[in-house]
């Protein structure tokens, strides 16, 4: 008995181009069954994904395709092995349904892949610079993050692309203040979250640095700003390093001790990190100025005075050099007094320094001793047998000098002379009783704090036996 021979339609397949069908005759399979596949989606780009997977069949592969229904709609070929793939470019997510059918025309049951990709998501941090300008900058996190371009809505307008990484960044020289909002959406259409940042015109600040006293520096002024003063904070530079918090009223205050003068610069940053144009101020001082004078005083003393002028004269340090080496400090207004008992003849100097480093001028005074002299002495009469020897005495200080009288026994005495002090006013005077008959010269010399003799004065007594009345 003669067979008959059933052969399979041939279908039209684009992705056949090239191939031969090959119709296979029923009798040669025994019992024969319907294929089976194998199938798997994956996403290789945006809008690119990659349908693959295995064929299994009674006879030959070559002689099976693979069609896709859902979010693709086409078919492909199988190759010797069983193996098929194809690239589709579906616009949106969703399933892709693929299905099998051999030479005689059975087919597999339907296998089904979903495609899915999460939303990403976008980062937006803001930050101004110094130069008024604004940068904004983040990361959008995605399965395709790589040259994504959205665009910045609100306050600012412009379209903005990730790199290879998907950060992104964007400097905006003009700007307005408000808010700036930003959403990214990636190839499958779907949108990232919403971010916000608020731009806010520039605080401004008032600035003062005024010196207080010695090295103290007091930093105020007022601030300006958008937002709570409270969360800005005032930043110093130049020749000190300190910063500050803004009271609720905008004030703020700081004292501070630098070590030299100069330029003291201030800016202030508020709470989003929005910085003000920077202000200076300059705190100078002028070198202080010092006089010195010379005073001799009681044995041997010499007594130098005088006086600083400065910012700040009060407790400062003088330092005396040359004819006497010591040091004073000034009072409350800058003026000094040093007695001084080691001493030599020569030139004494007077220099300060103030809390700045600054060195005063030097100011001079000329010591010295010179002899006393005795400028006039006199032998006087009062009555009876009684005389007054009286003269004065001239040097640098007389007052307590000592004068030495003699020339006549009842002034000689044991010691060969009299000693007398000289009085405040420069006069030595002493009377005495003298004996009947007692003439002659009567010497007077006086002798200074360092032992240097005067000239020798003279006047004559005469005492007649017979008091003169």
């Amino acid at each position: 008995m003669l067979g008959w021979l059933k052969t399979a339609r041939p279908r039209t397949n684009p992705n056949w181009s090239g191939r031969k069908l090959c119709v296979e005759p029923l009798e040669q399979r025994d019992n024969p069954s319907a294929p089976t596949l194998s199938f798997t989606a994956s996403i290789l780009a945006p809008n690119l994904v990659a349908l693959s997977g295995q064929v299994t069949c009674d006879g030959n592969p070559t002689a099976c395709h693979v069609d896709f229904t859902g979010l693709v709609n086409g078919s492909t070929a199988v190759n010797a092995d069983g193996s098929y793939s194809l690239l589709a470019h579906p616009n949106v997510l969703g399933t892709i349904h693929a299905q099998a059918t051999d030479g005689a025309g059975q087919q597999s049951g339907v296998q089904n892949q979903t495609i899915t990709s999460n939303a990403p998501i976008l980062t937006l941090t803001r930050t101004y610079g110094t130069d008024g300008s604004v940068t904004f900058s983040g990361h959008v996190t995605d399965e395709d993050q790589a040259y994504e371009t959205f665009w910045l809505q609100g306050a600012l307008k412009t379209s903005v692309t990730t790199d290879g990484n998907g950060d992104y960044s964007l400097t905006a020289a003009n700007w307005s203040p408000g808010d700036v909002l930003a959403t990214v959406v990636d190839p499958w259409g779907e949108g990232s979250n919403q971010v916000t940042a608020t731009l806010t015109n520039a605080p401004s600040l008032t600035f003062t640095a005024t010196i207080v006293g010695g090295n103290v520096v007091a930093l105020t002024g007022q601030v300006t700003c958008d937002g709570d003063p409270r969360g800005c904070s005032v930043a110093f530079g130049g020749i000190v390093n300190a910063s500050t918090n803004v009271n609720v009223d905008g004030s703020y205050s700081l004292q501070l001790t630098p070590t030299v003068l100069g330029t003291i610069t201030a800016r202030v940053t508020d709470g989003t990190g929005h910085q003000s144009t920077v202000r200076q101020a300059t705190i100078t001082s002028d070198a202080p100025t010092i006089t010195l004078t010379r005073t001799y005083g009681t044995n041997g003393t010499v007594i130098l005075s005088g006086a600083v002028v400065d910012e700040d004269h009060a407790n400062r340090t003088v330092t005396l050099s040359g004819a006497v080496n010591a040091s004073v400090t000034t009072n409350a207004n800058g003026d000094f007094t040093l007695t001084a008992t080691g001493w030599s003849a020569g030139t004494v100097s007077a220099q300060t320094v103030d809390p700045w480093g600054l060195t005063s001028n030097t100011a001079t005074a000329t010591l010295g001793n010179a002899a006393p002299t005795v400028a006039s002495f006199a032998a006087i009469h009062s009555s009876g047998y009684l005389w007054t020897f009286q003269g004065c005495v001239n040097d640098e200080y007389a007052p307590g000098l000592r004068v030495r009288l003699g020339g006549i026994p009842t002034l000689n005495g044991t010691n060969g002379y009299t000693e007398v002090t000289v009085g405040s006013n420069g006069w030595f005077c002493y009377t005495v009783e003298l004996a009947p008959e007692e003439n002659g010269t009567v010497t007077a010399q006086a002798w200074d704090w360092f032992g240097l003799p005067s000239n020798t004065r003279t006047d004559v007594v005469y005492n007649p036996g017979i008091p003169m009345g």
